[in-house]
């Protein structure tokens, strides 16, 4: 069986384990002639109030547009990254399908521009999330305190960046990398495809306020994966090893995790401006697999990483700010775990 037809769709690692009984979905969501990797797979909290309630649209704003998540159309490609094969416990990138330039010359996952950026900088950014339930706001008023950043970090190396576009629902949205009747709604996920990230208030109601706070910073490193030519490259290599499961799964976990540590860049200069304690460095400590299918993950459905691992690579962007420390794809099999 070849891979599904339709965009590629990036979602952050599985949230924290319910504290009721409740039954694991599958982190990979099949429709609409697209795939999607989903995150947050289960309850945690309700932590919203009405008056931080956002309005299901997708908002403008003088940093990005918006459209009705309808108004496109599929297109055919999908997600993908490569890996180790299932029997070598740790990984170099020798070990992976051989490297590729990106189309823009940003060059392969393993040796890219976007590792030679240097450090970050803090840019002020006063964003604020007051709860679960505002995270459309939030995630509005974010998106230029990390296109900021972000342009500053490829301007250095000659990148070109473009702001990724944000549409917000209540329930679920059609994109070129999914479609709304799929039964299952992510809190979160970012289409290469069209450059944008959804967000849906009702799913990301049910996590906790600092795992949401983060994944608007995890969604944003996806985007930049795009401009950069990483997800072009990951998806190549999925589609040619996709009918090895382990491959492909490990190389998903690649691509989640480098997200994770992306968040973690910005989070770490830029929490206290944003109102935040030093207390959001753990905000993906209780993230990932290991609570899926009762504890014991298929190998289909680890996508996403290890409780440790989410922690080790989102607490790494955090505290070196650089982007060179963010190179997943030749790091050791047991840190994609």
């Amino acid at each position: 069986m070849g891979p599904p037809p339709g965009g590629p769709g990036f979602g952050g690692p599985v949230g924290p384990p319910p504290r009721k009984k409740s039954s694991p979905l599958v982190p990979i969501l099949l429709g609409g002639g697209g795939v999607v990797v989903l995150l947050f797979i289960v309850v945690i909290l309700i932590a919203a109030t009405a008056d931080d309630d956002d309005e299901p649209t997708g908002y403008p704003s003088s940093s990005y547009s918006s459209y009705s998540a309808s108004s496109y159309s599929a297109s055919s490609s999908a997600i993908g990254s490569p890996t180790l094969s299932s029997s070598s416990s740790s990984s170099s990138s020798s070990s992976l399908s051989s490297p590729s330039e990106s189309e823009d010359g940003y060059g392969s996952p393993e040796k890219n521009k976007i590792y030679d950026t240097g450090k970050a900088k803090n840019v002020g950014c006063r964003a604020r999330l007051p709860s679960t339930g505002a995270i459309g706001r939030f995630a509005r008023k974010a998106n230029p305190c990390l296109n900021k950043m972000w342009k500053a970090q490829f301007a250095r190396e000659g990148m070109t960046h473009r702001s990724p576009d944000i549409v917000v629902s209540n329930g679920s949205s059609n994109s070129p990398c999914s479609s709304g009747d799929t039964g299952y709604v992510p809190a979160a996920f970012y289409c290469s495809v069209n450059e944008t990230i959804y967000y849906s208030v009702n799913q990301a109601r049910s996590q906790t306020r600092e795992h949401m706070f983060a994944t608007v910073a995890h969604e944003y490193g996806h985007h930049v994966q795009a401009l950069a030519g990483i997800n072009e490259e990951f998806n190549e290599r999925y589609q040619r090893n996709y009918s090895n499961v382990a491959k492909r799964s490990r190389m998903t976990r690649r691509n989640e995790l480098q997200a994770q540590c992306l968040a973690g860049l910005f989070v770490g200069k830029n929490y206290r401006t944003m109102g935040e304690s030093s207390n959001i460095r753990y905000a993906e400590d209780r993230v990932g697999d290991n609570h899926l299918d009762g504890g014991k993950p298929t190998t289909a459905h680890r996508t996403h990483g290890n409780y440790r691992n989410n922690g080790h690579w989102y607490k790494r962007g955090f505290d070196t700010s650089n982007a060179g420390s963010c190179n997943t794809w030749t790091a050791p099999g047991s840190r994609v775990a």
